[in-house]
């Protein structure tokens, strides 16, 4: 949730790429992935260094949440899986 709530401020984010797993982030794009510590540094000083890479990865990370993991979007996610979960239960009940 942390990578969410950064990118939702419009942060540049370096992270893992353990950390990020799940989110369908891509490198250079929404942030920057570095898994060794010498990489994560660098992606570090890097975006320190690069206004114009911050100011993308901020934008690209704040309209990919807007997309993906706002409330109306989880909302219908989540009504879909009650959903589903509701029809399987009325199924096990009809076979009794």
């Amino acid at each position: 949730v942390k990578i969410l709530e950064a990118l939702a401020m419009q942060k540049a984010v370096v992270s893992t790429a353990v950390g990020c797993e799940g989110l369908g982030l891509e490198d250079g794009r929404d942030l920057l992935i570095a898994d060794s510590p010498q990489d994560f540094a660098n992606a570090v000083v890097r975006l320190l260094t690069d206004e114009r890479l911050r100011s993308t990865l901020g934008a690209n990370g704040r309209a990919l949440v807007e997309q993906r993991f706002n409330w109306a979007v989880l909302g219908m996610a989540l009504d879909a899986v009650y959903e589903e979960a509701a029809d399987k239960a009325q199924v096990v009940t009809r076979k009794r």
